[in-house]
């Protein structure tokens, strides 16, 4: 979590344990992220990111995974300026 000094929350992140189930790599997940509208622009979200990559690190992970619709330009923005590749897309049809 993310707070102020006044004690308000700016922003939440939550990362897991996760083991790929095709090649077996053991790998941090970043299950959710949330910086709140008061948040935004103070670099809370890098904080937050930079925190989760630190665990991974401590856990002995080599790699750290999150999922983004890829319409949200401004998430997949934010995850390509710190470096985060495209690995696999999700192909969807509605039936």
């Amino acid at each position: 979590m993310a707070e102020e000094e006044t004690g308000e929350l700016l922003g939440f992140i939550e990362v897991k344990p996760h083991k790929d189930f095709l090649s077996g790599i053991e790998q941090g997940n970043i299950v959710a992220i949330a910086v709140s509208s008061k948040g935004e622009g103070k670099g809370v979200g890098k904080r937050l990111m930079e925190k989760a990559e630190e665990w991974a690190h401590q856990k002995g992970y080599h790699q750290i995974i999150l999922n983004v619709f890829a319409k949200n330009d401004r998430a997949v923005n934010f995850y390509k300026h710190l470096n985060y590749e495209t690995e696999v897309l999700k192909m969807v049809k509605e039936i």
